[in-house]
């Protein structure tokens, strides 16, 4: 498609074939965002009969069954790669946020292991401030 789009979904999802399929060679034009915390899923007890409702959802229709994150599609024309960058150097300087930012789905899962076991929150690496800096070295006085 010629359109961005921002989708949330389950993380596996990229890992299915139909993914690979939809996407194709395509998926350097994708990045992730994924939340600290899980988001909560809201059963709609009208559609689950009590009855029918599994044992990990709470009384009150609460559920957490899969780690979520933000798919951002940005085709060529929006220089994906540029703007990758430039939201990450953007959190960087204004951070730290309740999510983590990766180009591949495994670096989400790893970057959100490492921010949970430091307690803290997610914070991109400052590899744009050495950017900067090289940038700044290349451009004569």
């Amino acid at each position: 498609s010629t359109k961005p789009c921002i989708l949330l979904l389950p993380c596996w999802v990229a890992k299915k074939p139909y993914f690979s399929k939809l996407f194709g060679c395509r998926d350097n034009h994708i990045f992730f965002i994924a939340p600290l915390q899980r988001y909560n899923y809201t059963m709609p007890a009208d559609l689950v009969p009590e009855s029918c409702k599994p044992s990990w959802v709470g009384d009150d229709g609460q559920t957490s069954p899969f780690q979520s994150c933000w798919y951002v599609y940005l085709p060529p024309p929006f220089k994906p790669g540029i703007f990758f960058e430039n939201l990450k150097c953007n959190m960087a300087k204004s951070g730290p946020f309740d999510c983590v930012l990766a180009k591949r789905l495994q670096s989400v899962k790893w970057k959100l292991k490492k921010t949970r076991a430091q307690g803290g929150q997610g914070r991109p690496e400052a590899e744009c401030h050495d950017q900067e800096k090289r940038k700044r070295k290349k451009t004569p006085p």
